[in-house]
């Protein structure tokens, strides 16, 4: 393991941790805050009329950024020694990130353009920060500079004009693209963990130089080629289709040759770092599988995840039919009937875009795991966070069986359009008709969810992790109108009795589920007992007639005798 590192805001590990956690706990108070929604009639009421989910999008993307900013820290930590550009940049982009999540809560139209516009500073500053040792952590610190050095641009655009750019709106375009550069890092930190740092031989291997040429192949497409637009298809993010007249269109085909590269040395780099992750056995009791550390092999596994969720979306994307756009657009950009949601406004879309948007947000989930790993958490932290260290690794159980559920919907549900709770999890039928076994299961992947979620943003700080709260938490108070004020006390209120009622609810059928199982293999035992007792005793009735009938046969000699 890596020597423990620095964890004040102002370190590579410390501004990695609080965008972490930031990131996932606006996604742990989405999903509770749906949760509630869906179970709450009173709720519902509360919020009739109010955009709700489009203002929780919204603060929620103030945080957006986080994953970037936290891969090219951990590669910091991992590959380079701590700089004065690096400890700056990052805690100007944490406190503008901060600060942004508090103006988009409270209302703040200005003051959230003036926290971009101080974000994209930061960004600009991290493009000089010292280059990292290692050739997969060195190609992929690039790609992601030059990813942050888009989002500088956007963010000070944002922050300073009051109308669209060319190229804003050509950064906008390929953003599918950039939002690769965490799964890429995060590909370099797996492999340089299990193998170490790589030499010169391995940079053919490395995906981020054909991102880093597809990235340069768009933007020259779009502002100097005169292509009108490089928009992806509404079948694979990926999948970009160049349009306009000219020159331009016949690059279409080496774009898709290009994406077809990414992918593959995508799915070769993370078999590289799974051969050293994991250690495969044969012997005559069969197939072994081991691993040496537990969080490094569950980051791993998203990764297995999201690229597979790629490699499948840009396979089946090249047979599925286009995508239909939906008549018209629903309100919040979801439609919500009784807490059932229906995703992308319901638009036609097959098990891979579906599957995209349950296994994308898992990104962050995946660089916190190594986040802990590379802090050496166990030995700074002791036995007090432990639990707090696996956290992440419930929640990725929950992940996993609502990719389950998902799969098991499509093979029995012939093409029915599936709907989603607010968690995520797909819905069989409706609330009232559906299993018990599946509304159960349905419980069991959000408490995996939520409490994972909170566990693991507890192991990467305690403090840290309530300094955010509370920071949120009085800002709103403070700044908000009083009428958001008390709107939000209400929906709070509401939202914490159903969550605790839910619980008590589950805990409550879990008890008599195990008292009714305790009764009835006391039930079992007793009619064993009994039937053991009724065939000794049926064993013993011959025995005890031919002891009597002897008995009396030499009570009759005696008496004969003495006559």
């Amino acid at each position: 393991m890596s020597a423990p590192v620095e964890t004040g805001l102002t370190s590579a590990f410390g501004g990695a941790s609080v965008l972490l956690q930031a990131q996932l706990g606006t996604g742990l108070v989405l999903t509770c805050f749906g949760a509630a929604v869906s179970k709450s009639a009173d709720l519902r009421k509360q919020l009739e009329g109010c955009r709700w989910e489009q203002a929780v999008a919204t603060a929620a993307s103030s945080v957006s950024s986080g994953s970037l900013l936290a891969t090219h820290a951990l590669i910091q930590v991992k590959g380079a020694n701590s700089d004065i550009l690096t400890n700056s940049g990052l805690g100007i982009c944490t406190l503008a990130s901060l600060g942004s999540l508090i103006a988009q809560t409270t209302g703040g139209g200005k003051a959230t353009k003036a926290c971009e516009g101080i974000k994209g500073v930061g960004m600009a500053l991290l493009l000089f920060s010292q280059l990292p040792s290692g050739i997969e952590l060195l190609t992929a610190s690039a790609f992601i500079r030059a990813v942050l050095g888009c989002q500088s641009v956007l963010a000070l655009s944002s922050a300073c004009s009051k109308g669209a750019c060319n190229v804003c709106s050509t950064l906008a375009e390929v953003d599918p693209l950039l939002s690769l550069a965490p799964i890429i890092g995060a590909l370099a930190l797996l492999s340089n963990i299990a193998h170490g740092p790589a030499s010169i031989l391995m940079l053919p291997f490395q995906a981020s130089l054909p991102c880093l040429a597809l990235l340069a192949l768009l933007l020259a497409l779009r502002l100097a080629l005169g292509a009108s637009s490089v928009e992806s298809t509404a079948k694979y993010a990926l999948d970009f289709k160049v349009e306009g007249s000219g020159v331009a269109t016949s690059f279409q085909k080496l774009v898709s040759a290009i994406v077809s590269g990414i992918l593959l040395l995508m799915a070769l780099s993370l078999a590289w770092a799974g051969c050293g992750i994991f250690k495969f056995s044969l012997s005559t009791t069969g197939l072994t599988l081991q691993w040496g550390d537990l969080l490094v092999a569950a980051a791993a596994s998203v990764m297995l995840l999201l690229i597979g969720t790629h490699v499948g979306g840009f396979a089946f994307g090249k047979i599925a039919p286009e995508a239909q756009e939906p008549e018209s657009s629903p309100i919040n950009g979801i439609e919500v009937s009784n807490g059932a949601v229906t995703a992308f406004g319901g638009k036609s879309l097959g098990l891979m875009n579906f599957m995209a948007t349950i296994v994308t947000p898992t990104e962050p989930i995946a660089l916190s795991m190594l986040a802990m790993r590379l802090s050496d958490e166990e030995s700074e932290s002791g036995i007090l966070f432990l639990p707090f260290k696996y956290g992440f690794v419930l929640a990725l159980a929950g992940v996993v069986m609502q990719v389950v559920s998902l799969f098991m919907f499509f093979a029995a549900a012939a093409g029915a359009p599936p709907t989603f709770d607010a968690t995520g999890t797909v819905l069989w039928e409706g609330k009232e008709a559906e299993p018990k076994i599946l509304s159960t299961l349905r419980s069991l992947i959000f408490l995996c969810l939520s409490a994972g979620l909170f566990l693991g943003c507890l192991g990467l700080g305690f403090f840290t992790f309530a300094a955010n709260f509370a920071a949120v938490a009085v800002a709103l108070m403070v700044l908000a109108p009083p009428s958001t004020r008390e709107k939000v006390l209400q929906v709070g209120s509401i939202v914490l009795g159903v969550l605790f009622s839910s619980l008590d609810a589950f805990l409550q059928a879990q008890r008599a589920a195990r008292a009714a199982a305790e009764s009835a293999r006391a039930a079992a035992a007793a009619k064993a007992l009994e039937e053991t007792e009724q065939k000794a005793a049926a064993k013993m009735g011959p025995a005890k007639s031919t002891a009597s009938t002897s008995d009396k046969k030499k009570s009759a000699t005696s008496k004969k005798k003495s006559r």
